[in-house]
């Protein structure tokens, strides 16, 4: 297990590294396809509906993220390091 936590972090860091811009579209990507399941479960899970002010709590959260992204220096992606290499083996 502490191998296969060490190389994960190696691994990650040399992707971010070397490609960061698809590394973290990833990882977005990964977390936005998940919400759709979150949301089923939340719903499930809860003893009772949504509330107007639980949408507005998750609307300012969401606001949040969308602000401090837009305050960041990762505002600009660079479309030359999002192009899919030939690989050959």
């Amino acid at each position: 297990m502490i191998v296969g936590f060490a190389l994960s972090n190696v691994t990650i860091h040399l992707l971010l590294t070397h490609f960061r811009a698809p590394t973290l579209i990833f990882f977005v990507g990964i977390i936005v396809g998940f919400l759709p399941m979150l949301w089923q479960e939340g719903v499930k899970q809860a003893k009772r509906d949504y509330r107007m002010t639980d949408y507005i709590v998750m609307a300012l959260f969401i606001a949040v993220v969308v602000v401090a992204s837009l305050f960041s220096d990762f505002n600009q992606i660079e479309l030359s390091a999002l192009a899919v290499n030939d690989v050959t083996f």
